[in-house]
């Protein structure tokens, strides 16, 4: 048997080894270029989901804004129809003789104080 030395592998170690970097490598390659397109994607969607949010809060907080003006509205409407039903109910009783009810003093209820 012949003996070999590290000089006379070096052709047959390059012709196996070569290719096989030159693989690893373009797959490394690959697999950054895929990386770069997948986070794009990723801020491209999460672009859109915050323009679309933002979208959304806008029309949400003029729905909001206009529901609290008419519930303001309503609210001055029926305190204004209140006082009024207060005033001819103490109309009505005035021209009818109704006394208001007696009110607790002291220690006393409703009862003693209506005798």
């Amino acid at each position: 048997m012949e003996v070999v030395s590290l000089s006379d592998l070096g052709p047959v170690l390059a012709a196996t080894l070569g290719p096989v970097l030159g693989f690893a490598v373009a797959s490394m390659r690959y697999h950054h270029l895929d990386t770069l397109k997948t986070r794009e994607l990723i801020t491209q969607s999460n672009r859109e989901t915050l323009q679309e949010a933002t979208r959304q809060f806008k029309l949400l907080s003029t729905s909001l804004a206009e529901h609290r003006q008419e519930t303001k509205e309503g609210f001055k409407e029926m305190t204004a129809n209140l006082t009024d039903a207060r005033e001819r109910i103490a109309r009505i009783e005035g021209n009818m003789g109704i006394t208001p009810p007696p009110t607790k003093s002291d220690g006393q209820t409703t009862d003693q104080a209506e005798q």
